[in-house]
């Protein structure tokens, strides 16, 4: 058993208290949180730790009914290069676990948050796979509950996605024989080690990548895999789509626990994930979780002009759009085209996957950070 410093019970109020880093930051609503740790929402009925970034979940006494949801870190689209037009595959969305009806002892857990992947770097004369997601980990007694990291995207430089907690898109890797790049596939479950005591239902999830291929000199890349859906693979010079992502189980609503996830956070690249809010989009959209991301799109030419392909769509759930291809020429004038040749960036929070690039010296984007909830009744 904790000590009883551990054990504060907070009066009920409405509103925002104790903002600031670490522990407790802040209760909404008329209820009183047995538990400490991560951002505290509390509706009078159930109450949410919502954790963001490593930090310890302290249990003063025994919880019942408790649900935790675990997303990994999502994986970076892979980068581009010029030679050959070859293009970034879609990183993986961050595997998924969700336990519940379980009873949690008294103890303090020390949880891990993953960080997204880094987006591919571009050279010109190859590009570098995306990174991988970190895992995110809740220790255990009886067994570690882990959402492992998405697959980084394929690049040239190795063609094939990375493995993850769902698959990093292929390549789009320019071969006159047209074989296919094959995308990362789903590889680690979270599905925790040891035996551990009934009743608990413990669901995990994620996906596999589409693949890259082209012939001549121009070649699309495949989508990542999502937490739902499979990458798609990529359609002639346009990239595939990430796969689709997962709607949160029905104790984790996007309106109640939405406040809780900051309206802006910097990516594993230091970039503004979205033009959007994230929280707006949060609770207008629904928790919607593990978005791969698109493949980084090719071009063709025709005579002097060059006519870009498509980014391949972002997967639902904050997956990163991949790159569109350039266009050029006297037909089709340069800069007429709206969208970068960068992949975006997988959205933080919800395990997203970055979008792959297309021409050098485009990146891949970087993946989106993943998440733990823990969530139980009030009344303990």
């Amino acid at each position: 058993m904790l000590p009883n410093s551990w054990f504060k019970k907070e009066k009920p109020m409405l509103g925002w208290t104790g903002l600031g880093g670490g522990g407790t930051n802040f209760i909404l609503g008329g209820g009183a949180a047995t538990a400490s740790g991560g951002t505290i929402v509390d509706n009078g009925s159930r109450v949410w730790h919502v954790m963001l970034a490593d930090e310890d979940f302290v249990a003063p006494k025994d919880l019942t009914s408790v649900e935790i949801l675990l997303l990994g870190g999502g994986g970076g689209g892979g980068g581009g290069n010029s030679n050959n037009a070859n293009t970034g595959g879609g990183g993986g969305a961050g595997g998924y676990l969700h336990v519940s009806s379980f009873t949690l002892a008294a103890d303090t857990y020390p949880v891990t948050i993953g960080d997204g992947g880094s987006g591919g770097t571009s050279t010109g004369n190859g590009g570098f796979n995306g990174g991988t997601g970190g895992n995110t980990q809740f220790p255990h007694p009886y067994g570690n509950l882990i959402g492992y990291g998405g697959g980084g995207g394929g690049a040239n430089n190795s063609g094939t996605g990375f493995p993850g907690g769902s698959g990093g898109g292929g390549a789009g890797f320019a071969d006159p024989t047209s074989n296919p790049v094959a995308g990362g596939t789903q590889s680690q479950q979270g599905w925790p080690t040891g035996s551990w005591p009934g009743p608990i239902t413990i669901t995990v999830g994620g996906e596999n990548a589409g693949t890259g291929n082209g012939s001549g000199a121009a070649a699309a890349a495949g989508g990542g895999g999502g937490a739902a859906g499979n990458g798609s693979n990529r359609s002639g010079i346009n990239g595939g789509a990430g796969g689709s992502g997962k709607t949160a189980p029905t104790n984790f609503p996007a309106p109640v626990i939405g406040p809780a996830i900051p309206a802006t956070a910097p990516t594993q690249d230091g970039s503004d994930p979205s033009p959007n809010n994230i929280q707006t989009d949060w609770i207008a959209a629904g928790f919607v979780y593990g978005g791969g991301g698109g493949g980084g799109g090719t071009w063709s030419t025709s005579g002097e002009d060059v006519f870009p392909g498509n980014g391949g769509a972002a997967g639902s759930g904050g997956g990163g759009l991949g790159g569109y291809g350039p266009n050029q020429g006297p037909v089709n004038p340069t800069n007429t085209n709206p969208f970068p040749s960068l992949g975006w960036v997988g959205i933080n929070y919800r395990g997203a996957g970055g979008g792959g690039a297309s021409k050098h010296p485009s990146k891949g984007g970087g993946g989106g950070k993943g998440i733990c909830i823990v969530t139980y009744p009030t009344s303990q």
